[in-house]
């Protein structure tokens, strides 16, 4: 399943131009998912937690935006 995941992401992000790919909820912590986009894809990948926003809230506080 985590393959089927990175290699999702990474074929949805051929074409475009993207520099950092930012990784937030569970994903963020599991260290092989975060290896493979790396392998994958021609981006940076960083945890939303490195831009001062928590991996675990993002989920929640968009949710809540979208709400208002």
């Amino acid at each position: 399943m985590l393959e089927l995941t990175t290699k999702s992401i990474a074929n949805d992000l051929t074409d475009k131009d993207i520099s950092t790919l930012i990784v937030c909820g569970g994903g963020a912590k599991n260290l092989f998912l975060m290896q493979r986009l790396q392998e994958l894809t021609r981006c940076a990948v960083k945890r939303s937690d490195d831009f001062g926003v928590s991996s675990d809230a993002l989920e929640a506080m968009a949710f809540a935006w979208f709400c208002l």
